[in-house]
């Protein structure tokens, strides 16, 4: 389950997916906008932005339909109009985009380890993923971090940027729950 957007604008971030994986937004996309995988971060992150998550499904359908993919009619009806609703509050953060387009060229060419998801899951509250794995949230922190990069993480609102550039400490972790 994934809305992949690896630059912060919706045509541009679909464009550059391969026939495949186009075809899986429309799919994944009409999937969250009729609240299946309620619990998923795809889903957490479209979490009162709807009407921005219908636009991007409408820009699926459309460069689908562009590139001659048969996209079924229920998926053409339902995002049928594009209104240009508020983007998300993550929508052009930089660590975000940069997490999905690292890990979209992981996914073609799988080289050395997956990059880390960065997943907005509150308003400026983020989950860091890699394998799966959760990495922190809520202040709870994950085997294997130390309490005071989670701590300078949760508190300022912002990934601290030790995190997000090395990622060694992360990799024999176990999910805390």
């Amino acid at each position: 389950m994934q809305t992949f957007l690896p630059f912060p604008d919706f045509r541009k971030s679909l464009e550059y997916l391969d026939d495949a994986r186009l075809w899986k937004q429309v799919l994944e996309t009409y999937q969250l906008a009729n609240g299946q995988w309620p619990h998923h971060h795809a889903s957490k992150m479209w979490t009162g932005y709807h009407g921005s998550l219908h636009d991007y499904g409408y820009v699926n359908v459309r460069v689908a339909l562009e590139r001659g993919i048969n996209v079924p009619y229920k998926h053409i009806d339902y995002f049928n109009v594009e209104k240009n609703h508020p983007k998300p509050w993550w929508f052009g953060d930089e660590r975000f985009h940069k997490s999905h387009l690292e890990n979209l060229h992981w996914k073609w060419k799988p080289i050395g380890k997956q990059p880390m998801y960065v997943w907005p899951v509150h308003k400026h509250e983020w989950e860091f993923i890699r394998f799966g794995i959760r990495i922190t949230r809520n202040k709870k922190p994950v085997v294997g971090i130390r309490k005071e990069l989670v701590d300078s993480m949760t508190t300022t609102g912002k990934p601290c940027q030790f995190l997000l550039e090395n990622f060694e400490c992360m990799l024999n972790m176990r999910r805390v729950e």
